[in-house]
């Protein structure tokens, strides 16, 4: 009977494509303001999942299933055995069609009926994938920056060039070439040596306990957070499941970005039940720095995050400072739960020392940072709590503890308490807060999930935070919060249709004619937003999305945009078309959207003033004859964009006709497997 009914999915699942792209789920990735990880994009790459050899620490890493479904997945295959195809999974109780689609690209597909879903990955074979990228701004970013003379390299010309090595099973090696805008191609100038970021990593794996051996670039993800996260992390959005850090502790370190990252060494210990984690790391970075003719001492008063060299300024910046970090992380694993340990030490070669301000009475001083905390995560039944607890060399503690909790099959509700002391002192965390840092910050966070029906879902949190100690010219303690309601209606395989308001509320400093420093105000930012997409027939699928934003007044500003997206079927390319328009008063009414890319890049649009904007994506998954021998592939994708700002816009240039290009950009990419 069970085979029957595989045998009947099967069928019923023929006709869709083998690869479901699932460009929803990442445009919702981007959406939260973070830059996605090669594993959530590039799903051709890695190895996939096995669904009957899984556990539930890694199923934990999705963040879109529920609790529920979790629990409800190794239930079923605890009764019924092994997994016969992926279409299974839709007969897992509490498992719709949404989660499947979801789940999709990160399992292997069954092939030949009802084959055992068992993929040794990527790594079992000698291969290599070159990445060449390739962008040009043709026109430049308005008319006071068009001199060339402020530039030391070709100004429009950007270059990613990223080479990854699988040598063996064991083996996996990788380097990335970068340089932006205005950066010379080799540089021999001040501190900078050759091409501006040069990033290389390799990774030993399964030498006896050691479970993996890291040489050159890596990121740490520590708990919640609260001490580093180097990684992909979400903020407040429409999946509320997302509030649980999940990830690796270490992680090979495959960007272009040129600040956030480790360089050294990091070896890994597993054994039956426990962890243990190893790093040390050593690197510049840019920062600025002043001399005090007092004392003779020059110190750091700030760290720069952007990685630019392409001008004068920005290289006396370059390299100023050297960075020693190490630590260690113990952990161990229970049926339900696991429990870590970890500690970390930062120095620094110059001594930070911020501006003599009231609200920098806390923050991070001298040449050295320690930090020790305690992370865990249990489950019962249906409910997962978690959390982490860390204290800092000031004696400044924070906490984070949350839960998820499915209350059936249709609900879930999931809530976050934060309590970070002001003492307390970080230098690369990304907890789930409202700050930036995780600092001088206490609030509770509560989320709902309701699935009404096949068709409709609701989606609603509510965040509610205080800031104890003085912010950036704020004279006294202050409070904000927000409120999101959600409601997704899809009637069938085509129309899906998303309907979002959001409320936030905050103090502020006064600005304008009557601005004191010191004195604040509650300012209100009301969003919404309205996206409906329809999938026409079999090759082609229409967008629109409309988003407003509203400071209160005139203050506001829109954004309505349209896709169109051509996939023919049977051909290895397709073809995607957007055109935006907006109207946006000034900056802080601007509007964030998300756009289609090339592979591995990030790209969310500001729209901040009145701007006519439209993209063209065009990509070949296949190029007829490169494809001789099993396993090669090649694909390219070229994105165009060009943006034409209006003269009753706030912008100030040279208008011709009344409008000006205020940007026009061509990247191209090419993706190639040997």
């Amino acid at each position: 009977m069970r085979k029957l009914m595989l045998l009947g999915l099967l069928l019923i699942n023929g006709f869709v494509y083998a690869q479901v792209e699932n460009e929803q789920a990442i445009e919702e990735l981007k959406e939260r303001d973070q830059e996605p990880d090669d594993y959530w994009l590039d799903t051709k790459l890695y190895p996939k999942i096995k669904l009957n050899t899984v556990d539930p620490q890694t199923l934990e890493l999705f963040d879109f299933l529920t609790p529920y479904q979790r629990l409800q997945f190794f239930n079923y295959r605890k009764t019924l055995g092994g997994f016969l195809s992926i279409w299974e999974l839709q007969a897992v109780p509490g498992w719709d069609k949404a989660s499947f689609e979801k789940m999709r690209p990160f399992i292997k597909a069954a092939l030949g009926g009802l084959d055992l879903l068992e993929d040794e990955g990527f790594f079992t074979k000698k291969r290599t994938v070159v990445l060449q990228r390739l962008g040009l701004t043709i026109s430049g970013l308005g008319a006071a920056n068009r001199k060339k003379s402020l530039f030391i390299g070709p100004r429009p010309l950007r270059s990613l060039t990223r080479v990854d090595f699988s040598l063996s099973k064991k083996i996996e090696a990788g380097l990335t070439l970068e340089k932006d805008a205005g950066e010379p191609w080799w540089s021999g100038l001040g501190p900078i040596r050759g091409m501006d970021f040069m990033s290389f990593r390799i990774r030993l794996r399964s030498i006896g306990r050691l479970k993996s051996l890291y040489f050159g670039d890596y990121t740490l993800n520590l708990g919640q957070g609260l001490t580093i996260w180097q990684s992909m992390a979400f903020g407040k959005s429409s999946a509320i499941g997302s509030i649980k850090r999940e990830g690796e502790v270490v992680r090979v370190y495959k960007g272009s970005g040129e600040y956030n990252f480790m360089r050294g060494v990091a070896a890994q210990f597993e054994g039956k039940r426990a962890e243990l984690n190893l790093f040390a790391s050593l690197r510049n970075l840019d920062a600025n720095s002043r001399f005090d003719s007092v004392t003779g001492i020059r110190s750091i008063s700030s760290f720069i995050s952007s990685g630019f060299h392409g001008s004068a300024a920005p290289l006396q910046d370059a390299r100023q400072v050297r960075m020693w970090v190490l630590g260690a992380v113990m952990g161990w694993k229970f049926p339900k739960g696991r429990v870590g340990v970890h500690i970390l030490q930062y120095k620094w070669s110059k001594p930070i020392q911020k501006q003599a301000e009231l609200y920098n009475l806390f923050a991070v001083s001298g040449r050295q940072l320690f930090q020790a905390g305690l992370s865990y995560s249990y489950v019962f039944r249906n409910l997962q709590i978690f959390g982490e607890w860390v204290r800092s060399q000031r004696k400044g503690a924070a906490l984070v503890f949350g839960g998820l909790l499915s209350v059936d099959a249709k609900t879930d509700l999931s809530f976050l308490y934060r309590k970070i002391n002001p003492e307390y002192q970080s230098f690369w965390s990304n907890a789930f807060v409202e700050a930036t840092q995780a600092s001088n910050e206490r609030g509770l966070f509560l989320g709902l999930e309701h699935r009404v029906s096949k068709k409709w879902r609701l989606v609603s949190f509510v965040d509610s935070y205080e800031f104890d100690w003085v912010k950036y010219r704020m004279g006294r303690s202050t409070a904000g919060s927000e409120a999101a309601l959600s409601i997704f209606y899809t009637p069938n395989r085509k129309l899906s249709i998303q309907v979002q308001a959001r409320l936030r509320r905050k103090d502020a400093p006064v600005s304008g004619n009557e601005a004191i420093l010191g004195k604040t105000m509650e300012v209100s930012r009301n969003q919404f937003k309205y996206q409906f997409d329809y999938q026409i027939d079999s090759v082609w699928k229409t967008r629109v999305r409309f988003d407003w934003v509203g400071l209160g007044g005139a203050n506001s500003g829109f954004v309505v945009g349209t896709d169109l997206i051509y996939r023919p079927l049977g051909k290895y390319w397709d073809l995607g078309v957007r055109w935006s328009l907006s109207k946006v008063g000034d900056y802080a009414s601007r509007v964030y959207v998300t756009e289609r890319d090339v592979l591995f890049a990030y790209s969310v649009y500001a729209f901040d003033q009145n701007i006519n904007r439209i993209v063209i994506n065009y990509h070949i998954r296949k190029i007829g004859g490169f494809e001789r021998k099993k396993g090669r592939e090649n694909q390219v994708w070229i994105k165009f964009a060009q943006t034409v700002v209006s003269k009753n816009s706030s912008y100030v240039g040279q208008f011709i006709n009344n409008r000006e290009i205020l940007g026009t950009e061509l990247k191209i990419q090419w993706l190639q497997i040997l």
